[in-house]
């Protein structure tokens, strides 16, 4: 068997994780004895000596391990899947007005705190909401608050219909001091 390369089959054949983590490639004590070497070849470099590695960049990872006599290999590549971007803001509706949250992108998976999980909710009440966003295992979480109000309704005295047509009107309003 010397001089042959055995297939491991340990690591998958792609590892996907979130932009910006980072991964780390280990394999088990029980595999190789404590003597065995690793050598690592990425699309950056040649690593050795190194029993684990933390992987940061998208490509092609091939292990040899060097165990006496036998050679054991392995590759699996990894790719970064995107993080999804939420950040909905404190937020206020007038009483009896409802609200169309809207997260825009429909390739995501959704949750929102009353378990729907469509790209988007209809808001009818004040209180405290959060929705947890999910793409290819990357999820993020964002919570918020809505509060109600009666709203304002302005009192101008006479009224005014001012059309768009009539471009000489002009309207001002003075505020009480």
């Amino acid at each position: 068997m010397e001089g042959q390369i055995k297939a491991l089959n340990y690591l998958p054949d792609t590892i996907g994780i979130c932009q910006g983590d980072t991964f780390r490639i280990k394999f088990p004590d029980d595999l190789v004895s404590k003597t065995a070497t690793y050598q690592w070849t990425t699309d950056y470099a040649i690593i050795v000596h190194a029993k684990q590695l933390d992987v940061h960049k998208k490509g092609r990872y091939i292990v040899r391990i060097y165990d006496g006599k036998k050679t054991l290999m392995d590759t699996t590549f990894v790719k970064f899947n995107e993080r999804p971007k939420v950040n909905f803001r404190d937020t206020v509706i007038c009483n009896g007005s409802p609200l169309v949250l809207n997260t825009k992108n429909k390739s995501y998976k959704y949750t929102w705190n009353n378990v729907e999980t469509s790209d988007n909710i209809r808001v009818h009440k004040p209180g405290k909401y959060w929705i947890k966003v999910s793409n290819k295992g990357c999820t993020v979480t964002d919570t918020f608050r809505v509060q109600g109000s009666t709203g304002v309704v302005p009192n101008f005295g006479k009224e005014y219909l001012v059309c768009e047509s009539e471009s000489n009107k002009q309207l001002s309003i003075k505020a009480p001091s």
